[in-house]
């Protein structure tokens, strides 16, 4: 399965407010940042508005996290009508003209690839978990694209489809966490 090489997140610990790394490991090809907010009477901030930049193209996408939608090109869609939970690890996009997408977990959530439904290359995505006691060395989160892939659109919609999957993922297992005690 051949792929682009991979572009790295130059903030591991959040996503949310980071830069793509090409690979060069300097020079950022999209940038990823989050704004909160308290409502009045609350105590504790929210997300409210994610944005992801092309920094080449300019296009921008958001992820809303109020209204529970995503906006990619101007065209504004609700969660509910993009993505479609499968199972624990496996969702099902759909944006546009573009094929339904499979985004699947492997290896104990490390991994998560976007799969077109009727098959063909795979956007990889790896994200960040770091070594317990600092043992050996961390690989900083990442995505590649598959070569054939130059739709902006298309590679917007996914990064975004897959930052929203993998934080959602973090944000559950932190709740487990505080759960458990």
């Amino acid at each position: 399965m051949s792929s682009t090489p991979p572009l790295t997140f130059n903030n591991d610990r959040d996503l949310l407010n980071s830069s793509l790394l090409g690979p060069d490991g300097r020079t950022a090809c999209y940038t990823i940042s989050t704004a909160f907010h308290r409502k009045p009477f609350h105590l504790v901030q929210r997300r409210h508005i994610t944005t992801i930049t092309s920094v080449s193209s300019g296009l921008a996408a958001s992820i809303d996290w109020e209204e529970k939608a995503f906006v990619i090109n101007g065209v504004r869609r609700r969660w509910d009508d993009v993505r479609v939970k499968d199972s624990r690890t496996r969702f099902f996009c759909t944006w546009a003209d573009f094929p339904t997408y499979k985004l699947e977990y492997h290896n104990h959530s490390k991994e998560l690839t976007a799969t077109p439904a009727t098959g063909g290359p795979a956007v990889q995505f790896t994200g960040y978990h770091p070594k317990p006691f600092h043992l050996g060395t961390t690989n900083p989160a990442s995505i590649s694209f598959p070569p054939q892939m130059q739709d902006e659109v298309e590679k917007m919609f996914l990064l975004t489809s897959i930052v929203y999957t993998d934080v959602k993922r973090l944000d559950a297992a932190r709740a487990a966490a505080r759960a458990a005690g």
